[in-house]
């Protein structure tokens, strides 16, 4: 089952829902449902959504309340996207397969538990959270990780990452306090703009393999370029704006 968000009052934007736009199965379950509660699956046109009631007292209630009722959740595509007030997570569902935009735009947090090891895709999973202190760990199963971090500006150290991982597109863009790179799995095809934009000084080994190297160390500090795999077809503007030795 495949949840698609989690809305709270405030995120959606009314004031009260007349004429709100909301689809009918959405507004009555959430008009039905008591402050600081989570709701029951709910299924629309859309998919399926689980509500959490956040307005209690006018404050946000703690969201680790929510998310230790969801033990059982395989796939959370925008579970917490846009929630800009999201500071600290200390549990997270720990039979996750999928993550994409799981925190997308939480430009807020702070801190996050890392990924369960079941987690195979995590496409924009921390997307411009731009207060994010630390990258958590990476799932030892993860494939598709698109945009990871992309934007995450506080960041020191990019994390271990795992054979098994096809695309690393955009992983690490726009980390600009990023000083530290990791490896690059064997398996990886696409670094499309892997680095790019970030405060590394030593590039790490491309392995055999990858295909698509676009922009993948523009704008960095590195000053000695990698070998390039002869497995390479595509490495436009690959050390535009680098600092590389003659």
């Amino acid at each position: 089952m495949l949840f698609r968000s989690v809305c709270s009052y405030e995120d959606l934007g009314h004031k009260n829902f007349e004429n709100s736009g909301l689809v009918t199965e959405f507004e009555n379950a959430f008009k039905a449902l008591p402050a600081g509660q989570v709701s029951d699956p709910v299924q629309t046109s859309y998919g399926w959504h689980i509500i959490y009631n956040t307005k209690v007292n006018n404050r946000i209630n703690d969201i680790n309340t929510l998310l230790s009722t969801l033990t059982n959740i395989k796939y959370a595509a925008s579970l917490f996207e846009n929630c800009d007030d999201l500071i600290s997570v200390t549990t997270i569902p720990s039979k996750l397969v999928t993550m994409d935009r799981f925190y997308c735009n939480c430009t807020a947090l702070i801190s996050s538990p890392g990924m369960p090891n079941t987690v195979t895709t995590a496409k924009y999973a921390y997307y411009n959270c731009i207060n994010l202190e630390n990258a958590p760990t990476v799932s030892n199963s993860l494939i598709y990780g698109q945009s990871l971090f992309n934007g995450c500006v506080k960041i020191p150290k990019a994390p271990t990452l795992y054979e098994g991982l096809i695309n690393c597109d955009s992983m690490y863009n726009n980390c600009t306090a990023l000083v530290t790179a990791s490896n690059i799995p064997s398996t990886v095809t696409n670094c499309f703009s892997m680095y790019s934009n970030t405060g590394i000084t030593v590039a790490p080994t491309i392995p055999n393999g990858v295909i698509v190297c676009t922009n993948m160390f523009n704008s960095t500090n590195i000053t000695i370029m990698p070998d390039i795999p002869n497995t390479v077809t595509t490495c436009q503007s690959m050390f535009k704006f680098t600092k590389i030795k003659e």
